[in-house]
């Protein structure tokens, strides 16, 4: 370990767990660090060959975080100004865009959205299954010390867990009598599902980066 270790608290990384944001905020009383990203998509004009990202947020769960809607979109930006607000004709959510379109250049070979990847890096965006497909989350992370990857996050909770069953059983039975282990419990029947499917995936994301060099 380096000189000068991140703290991290459990709290706040339970608070980035979309399965378990329910029994967040039911044992915290307090909304989870998470934005629910409405019709997010990939837009694209083919006649003149542009593609851009569109999403929705609602405004509640901002307002519960306690950010501006500008403090939400520099979080996800990386703290440059890549989206500006668009029309929406809902009350309830703000609805924003690129401010600049990527151009697919003629010799581009592949889904066009790779060229959006940039901005999608920025995003962090954050996942769960759902009965459609899945629902994507922003992350917001301004009382982090550092920014997460959802696989970072569902990892250091799987290796806290197994490092208490292992070195501190005490510390298991208290929780298994406290009001947090809804958490936990909720964690482990469901997250930890979900990490073997992102590992899968970044595995399969590897072994074809590999294979087409």
């Amino acid at each position: 370990m380096g000189s000068n270790p991140t703290n991290l608290q459990i709290k706040d990384l339970f608070a980035l767990c979309p399965e378990i944001s329910t029994e967040y905020e039911r044992v915290y009383s307090q909304a989870s660090l998470l934005v629910t990203l409405e019709k997010a998509d990939f837009l694209c004009d083919e006649s003149e060959r542009e593609i851009w990202i569109k999403f929705s947020a609602h405004r509640h769960e901002l307002e519960a975080l306690g950010i501006t809607k500008d403090l939400f979109l520099s979080l996800i930006s990386d703290g440059e100004d890549r989206y500006i607000q668009v029309a929406d004709d809902k009350r309830d959510t703000y609805t924003f865009e690129l401010r600049t379109t990527k151009t697919v250049p003629t010799h581009h070979v592949g889904p066009w959205s790779e060229l959006l990847m940039p901005e999608i890096k920025s995003m962090n965006p954050f996942v769960h299954p759902d009965v459609d497909g899945w629902e994507y989350y922003a992350p917001a992370q301004n009382c982090l010390p550092i920014r997460l990857h959802q696989l970072i996050v569902l990892y250091t909770l799987i290796f806290w867990l197994g490092s208490l069953v292992r070195y501190d059983p005490q510390s298991v039975s208290y929780l298994q009598d406290s009001q947090y282990w809804i958490l936990v419990e909720g964690f482990i029947n469901q997250s930890r599902l979900l990490l073997l499917e992102l590992f899968e995936w970044e595995f399969y994301q590897t072994e074809t980066q590999v294979v087409s060099c």
